[in-house]
């Protein structure tokens, strides 16, 4: 099963939630949440049993308008392998799986019981050049 996590602004995420809600209909089942990851953060999971986070992430980047050079992809486990292939820039928790840390372009001092999501979403908004905020 896929789980894809989509993190931003609460109220930015209302709005993905609904229209994906309606664009995707049966074919994924949708979670939104509130998540301390980001001031006002909220995030949307996206679960599919026929799907990986690799095609998931290229779908998303097509559907926003990004290219694929804009994805990055956090993972800890063999799960992520998918995502860390099509992803432009990949990066994993200290306590990944030995293959993830292989296959990762950057990892992290922090673990995943560590806040790794957390600093490392902060890390990359931090570092964004400016010519690319939403």
């Amino acid at each position: 099963m896929l789980v894809l996590i989509v993190f931003g602004r609460y109220g930015e995420m209302q709005g993905l939630y609904q229209v994906w809600q309606r664009d995707l209909g049966e074919e994924a089942q949708l979670v939104l949440e509130h998540t301390s990851a980001l001031a006002d953060g909220g995030l949307v999971k996206i679960l599919s049993p026929r799907a990986d986070k690799g095609q998931s992430a290229l779908w998303l980047a097509e559907y926003l308008g990004l290219a694929s050079t804009d994805i990055v992809g956090l993972g800890d486990w063999l799960n992520d392998i998918p995502l860390f292939e099509r992803a432009a820039l990949s990066i994993a928790p200290a306590n990944a799986f030995p293959e993830i840390k292989d296959l990762a372009d950057y990892v992290s001092p922090y673990d995943v019981e560590h806040d790794f999501f957390a600093h490392e979403l902060s890390r990359l908004i931090e570092n964004r050049p400016h010519n690319t905020c939403r």
